[in-house]
């Protein structure tokens, strides 16, 4: 398995919080005292039902070339539209959520959304005439 640099990088950087919450249980054993954390993401929801869609202005992709999510996208469904920032494909997306994983920024810059029935794209297409 071989992996880039920034996964790499926030491997090492998952294994230095994960020492540091094992320092602060050890800590606690010894003096009785929890140390503050702050709540973990909940679990990041995946499946058919859903689809990747671009959240805010944070993409890093519009502004210093990030694109972690389209290189990690295996169907291919991200694009960049120089300019304006990311574009999902629905129709290619199979809302397997990596690119969400996969993206640094915080907040997250895509988000897992229901994917829109039939109807609702056939309203999207009247309306538009």
């Amino acid at each position: 398995m071989t992996l880039t640099r920034k996964e790499f990088l926030r491997q090492g950087a998952a294994s230095l919080g994960r020492a540091a919450l094992d320092l602060a249980g050890a800590l606690q054993a010894s003096t009785g005292e929890l140390p503050k954390r702050e709540p973990e993401e909940p679990a990041l929801e995946r499946g058919a039902h859903l689809v990747a869609a671009p959240q805010g202005s944070e993409c890093f992709a519009a502004s210093c070339g990030c694109l972690s999510c389209l290189e990690r996208c295996e169907r291919q469904a991200i694009s960049l539209v120089i300019g304006q920032g990311l574009r999902i494909d629905a129709e290619l997306c199979n809302g397997c959520a990596v690119c969400v994983e996969i993206c640094p920024t915080t907040p997250r810059s895509l988000v897992m959304v229901p994917r829109p029935s039939e109807q609702d794209e056939d309203a999207a297409v009247l309306a538009s005439r």
